[in-house]
């Protein structure tokens, strides 16, 4: 099986969009499934996943354990690893308006089968796979957001993410990967970009202001525990363990990969060499440079500081006005007497 497609959903209507998307352009229908993740009390996305399981296009699962609301998603779709199928090569977990548009997109995976002989990468396909990370709150406002990873990969770490969201958190291990001992010229980067797999839906949809609002608002919240040192800690420690698995691959049996609490320690049977990853952070620092980009969130959360940059006070107003709803329509003051 080439691959598990993980889908969060409340919407039939968009689920069968996306299942005619993988369904209509692969060359071989059996070769993948999809697992979906709906609300136990959802009967009528139920019965439409049961309609098409009874029809046996493709593989189709789904399981009712969507818990709390969009920002849950984390937690959903680690329920849905679970189910993957232990033949599946990559896993991609995606929203439920990604459209897959590369005819025998199937066959294209495959031609990556074994890209690497430990099999630790996987393949960006969204809007900013091209782009390069030089900080971890870019990581954060501008992850890949449509990969297939491997599913040794994920496996080795547990669970795709401990906090919302799974891209951003993976871009971040990612970048640990890729940015650790970044003076030695053997570099570690493990994603692929893939010029020939092409997606559309992967942009937000229009919603009310109130719905925006709300959205933005759980955002902010969500994005203290994204960029806290805890979960940054988290990622650069499954980063190390992902290296120590590359590094050591061709002679793993002889040696021992265990975690200490700061550091992966890879400890040689024959010899009893520790080679140690530290995957330490300043938790200070982190968190001086967190409060004091919220000051300037809009640039550093997208517009930068050249073309698009806003004004520092109206970035502050702006923060206060979407992370604190005490302070909801502060911004809208400053806009008419200030701006």
């Amino acid at each position: 099986m080439i691959a598990s497609i993980l889908i969060n959903s409340k919407n039939p209507k968009n689920l069968e969009k996306v299942f005619n998307s993988y369904v209509s352009k692969a060359s071989d229908k059996s070769s993948f499934e999809i697992i979906v993740n709906i609300n136990s009390d959802d009967h009528k996305t139920k019965n439409f996943l049961e309609s098409q399981i009874k029809k046996k296009f493709f593989k189709l699962k789904y399981i009712s354990s969507y818990e709390g609301d969009y920002f849950s998603g984390h937690i959903n779709n680690n329920n849905m690893l679970k189910e993957v199928s232990d033949e599946s090569y990559f896993i991609s977990c995606t929203g439920d308006r990604v459209l897959n548009t590369t005819k025998f997109w199937d066959d294209e995976l495959r031609k990556y089968i074994n890209y690497f002989d430990d099999q630790f990468f996987r393949i960006k396909c969204s809007s900013h796979k091209h782009r390069k990370y030089f900080d971890y709150w870019e990581c954060c406002f501008a992850p890949s957001n449509i990969t297939f990873t491997t599913q040794k990969l994920i496996k080795i770490n547990n669970d795709l993410s401990p906090c919302f969201s799974h891209d951003a958190f993976q871009q971040c291990v990612f970048y640990y990967l890729e940015k650790h001992d970044n003076f030695n010229a053997n570099q570690i980067n493990r994603d692929i970009i893939s010029n020939n797999l092409s997606f559309v839906g992967d942009t937000p949809e229009e919603k009310s202001e109130e719905d925006l609002y709300r959205r933005i608002n759980g955002q902010l919240k969500a994005w203290d525990i994204l960029t806290s040192a805890k979960i940054q800690k988290e990622a650069f420690k499954r980063a190390m363990i992902i290296k120590a698995n590359i590094i050591f691959f061709k002679d793993i049996d002889n040696f021992d990969i265990f975690d200490t609490g700061t550091k992966i320690c890879i400890k040689n049977k024959s010899s009893g060499v520790v080679t140690k990853y530290s995957y330490s952070v300043n938790r200070i620092i982190i968190l001086i440079n967190n409060f004091f980009r919220k000051l300037s969130y809009l640039n550093y959360c997208g517009a930068g500081f050249k073309e698009d940059s806003q004004p520092h006070i109206f970035s502050i107003f702006w923060y206060l006005d979407f992370r604190y709803r005490f302070f909801r329509g502060i911004k809208d003051v400053y806009n008419k007497y200030f701006s």
